[in-house]
C-alpha cells in the first residue's frame, strides 16, 4: 500500500461494493473516511467520479470545520463559566467574612477568655488568641464539609 500522507479518504463504488469494503479497511485509515459516494461506471466519466470525489470531501471538511468551531465555542464558554465561579466564590468568602467581622464584634468576638489585651499609657498591645482559635475550628469545619462534596 502506497502511503501519500492524505488526511481525507473518499470512498466511492457499486453501493453495496462500498458498504462491504469499508469494515475491511485499517483502522487508521477508517479514521480518515471523509464519506462515501455511489458511482456508476457506465454511466459516469472518470471527470464525474472526481467531481463527485471532490464534494464528499469539500461536505465533509466543511463538517470538520464547523465541528472544530463548535468545540472552540465550548472551551471559550467553558472558560468563562469557570472564570465566573472563581470570581464568585472568593467574592461570597469576602462578604461572608465581612458579616462575621461586622457581627463579631456585636457578638463578643475580640474579647473572648484567651485573647490578651494590654493598655499601659500609649502603649497598646491586642493578641485575639481564643478569637483566631475559634475562627481556625469553624473555618476548618466548613472547609472540611465543603470539600467532600
Amino acid at each position: 500500500m502506497r502511503r501519500t500522507g492524505a488526511e481525507l479518504l473518499v470512498v466511492g463504488g457499486h453501493e453495496e461494493t462500498v458498504a462491504e469494503l469499508l469494515p475491511f479497511l485499517p483502522h487508521r485509515l477508517q479514521d480518515k473516511v471523509a464519506g462515501t459516494f455511489v458511482v456508476d461506471p457506465s454511466t459516469m466519466t472518470p471527470g464525474q467520479v472526481r467531481q463527485r470525489a471532490d464534494q464528499v470531501a469539500e461536505a465533509s471538511s466543511t463538517q470538520g470545520t464547523r465541528r472544530r468551531i463548535g468545540h472552540l465555542q465550548e472551551g471559550v464558554l467553558g472558560w468563562k463559566r469557570e472564570l465566573g465561579r472563581l470570581l464568585v466564590a472568593p467574592g461570597a468568602m469576602l462578604v461572608l467574612l465581612g458579616l462575621v467581622v461586622w457581627l463579631g464584634g456585636r457578638l463578643g468576638l475580640g474579647r473572648l477568655p484567651g485573647d490578651i489585651s494590654v493598655s499601659r499609657g500609649n502603649f497598646h498591645f491586642y493578641a485575639p488568641l481564643g478569637t483566631c482559635l475559634l475562627l481556625s475550628a469553624v473555618l476548618t469545619l466548613v472547609l472540611n464539609v465543603a470539600s467532600r462534596r
